[in-house]
């Protein structure tokens, strides 16, 4: 019976530790991926700055419009009015 546990103890580590390993190797990628998206953020902003102005203003007002669009909906449902109304 020892034996059985302590065979389960190690494999319970060995596992432990495997989960471990993973969640590391997936941080990385993760550093990774985020670094080389600032990088290339970065270089498109350094070589075209109103263009790149233009695209945030083009989404910041698209996600104005779905927000409002959101809020719309949920006060429709409630009987209340969107926002600014």
């Amino acid at each position: 019976m020892n034996t059985t546990v302590k065979s389960l103890s190690d494999d319970a580590t060995r596992l432990a530790q495997q989960g471990l390993d993973g969640l590391d190797s997936a941080g990385q990628r993760l550093r990774d991926t985020t670094d080389h998206a600032r990088q290339y953020t970065t270089e498109h902003i350094r070589h075209d700055p109103i263009k790149s102005v233009l695209i945030a203003a083009a989404v910041g007002a698209g996600l104005m419009g779905l927000l409002t669009m959101v809020a719309n909906l949920k006060g429709a449902g409630h009987g209340h009015r969107g926002l600014g109304q």
